[in-house]
Formats: structure tokens, sequence, C-alpha cells
């Protein structure tokens, strides 16, 4: 399975960056099972994204930010499950909150 989804991701990033080469850790990847709401989802995500991180910045790229479960949005995933969405949309908004306090009392606002 793994193999796989390294030649479709291989293919997709080329498509993405115009150039089949890649930093190693970009394809180093690994299925992770997060737990959301009473739920468990298998996402696949680079193994080392500190290693990729480092090295997309020595190469002038921006972190890779897709590439990492964040608590966040798992939390907001967590939330958003037991709500009734039909015919709504939602629309996440990538922050950095200085807490987890506060990011709480935004999302209990919302």
């Amino acid at each position: 399975m793994t193999d796989a989804l390294r030649t479709s991701l291989a293919e997709r990033l080329t498509r993405m960056r115009g150039s089949g080469e890649f930093p190693p850790p970009l394809l180093d990847i690994v299925r992770e099972e997060v737990g959301v709401a009473q739920e468990t989802i298998g996402i696949i995500r680079p193994g080392d994204w500190d290693a990729l991180r480092h090295q997309e910045g020595a190469e002038g790229r921006s972190a890779p930010y897709w590439a990492i479960a964040w608590p966040s949005g798992v939390e907001l995933a967590t939330r958003l499950a037991g709500m009734d969405l039909e015919g709504k949309r939602v629309l996440e908004l990538a922050a950095a909150w200085r807490s987890r306090r506060s990011w709480q009392r935004a999302v209990a606002r919302a």
C-alpha cells in the first residue's frame, strides 16, 4: 500500500512543482490513526515532519503545514462531527492562537 501511495504522491508533486526532484523526507510516508469524535480516521503523512520542514526551508520553500494533523483541526472535526451540517458550509481558518483556551472560547462563540 505504501509504495502505491508514494508513487501517487510523487506524480501529484511532480505536477504541482513542475519537477520530479523531491527531498527524501517528502516521500517517507506513514499512516497515522487519528481519533475524531467516536471514530478513527487513517491519514497519510510524512514520517518525519521536522526533517521535511527543515529540508524544504533549506531549499527556499515554505514549511509544509499541509503535512501534519494539527490538534486544532482534529478538535474542530470532533466538534463538527456531532452537528447537523446538512446544506451548510464550514470554513476552517488556520490561525495561530495564543492558547488552547482562547481557541475554545472562539469556537464556543461561533
